[in-house]
């Protein structure tokens, strides 16, 4: 049995809560929601945020606070999961690294939501996202 490590961002309780508020995302989806935007998360996960991108599904999992962001492709179904970068993570920007790859998840505002890719500074890609649970 392998043991996951879990990062904790430094946020309170009340700042997370206003997030969650102000994006609209809410823990316990609809089915209608989840059928919209799959879940990656694991099965004892919170799920913070689904989002989708042209190509992209994303998902925010965690437990009393996000700290792994999934990404998996609409058309070749691969899935990436990368633990948050506390230090750079925000309680609106989230970024992970995985192989090399940096991934930026911008939740807020809401219009300029996006998800982006970047290796050795120079860009993979960047999407808006056009729909948010």
């Amino acid at each position: 049995m392998t043991q996951r490590k879990h990062h904790r961002k430094s946020v309170t309780l009340l700042e997370l809560g206003a997030v969650m508020i102000g994006l609209g995302v809410m823990l316990g989806l609809s089915g209608a929601a989840q059928a919209r935007v799959p879940s990656f998360c694991g099965e004892s996960d919170s799920v913070f945020i689904l989002a989708e991108t042209a190509d992209y599904w994303v998902n925010l999992c965690g437990g009393d606070l996000p700290h792994v962001l999934v990404i998996s492709g609409k058309n070749d179904r691969k899935v990436i999961k990368a633990d948050l970068d506390d230090r750079k993570t925000t309680s609106d920007v989230f970024v992970a690294q995985k192989s090399g790859v940096v991934y930026r998840f911008v939740a807020a505002p809401a219009s300029k939501a996006s998800l982006s890719a970047a290796r050795g500074g120079q860009s993979l890609f960047k999407q808006p996202v056009v729909h948010m649970d």
